[in-house]
């Protein structure tokens, strides 16, 4: 699931930064990934008038597209 995947990252991050965090900072971070994860679905969802689900690819969609343009892979 999603909250897994993430703290995968959190690992990752942690391991090159060689850094640790405790659970409670694990915790923190993933709340706030979260909330901002499912606030962004829902105000697509709710302006879009989609399924969660779909508001959900969206949302993805338009994250990989900010990066490509940061990245100058696309205009």
């Amino acid at each position: 699931n999603a909250g897994g995947v993430t703290v995968s990252y959190f690992e990752w991050v942690q391991n090159l930064t060689m850094s640790t965090w405790t659970e409670d900072e694990v915790n923190a971070r993933l709340e706030v990934r979260m909330k901002e994860a499912f606030e962004k679905t829902y105000v697509m969802y709710k302006e879009k008038d989609v399924t969660p689900r779909l508001a959900a690819y969206m949302v993805a969609l338009q994250r990989l597209n900010e990066a490509a343009k940061a990245r100058g892979w696309v205009r």
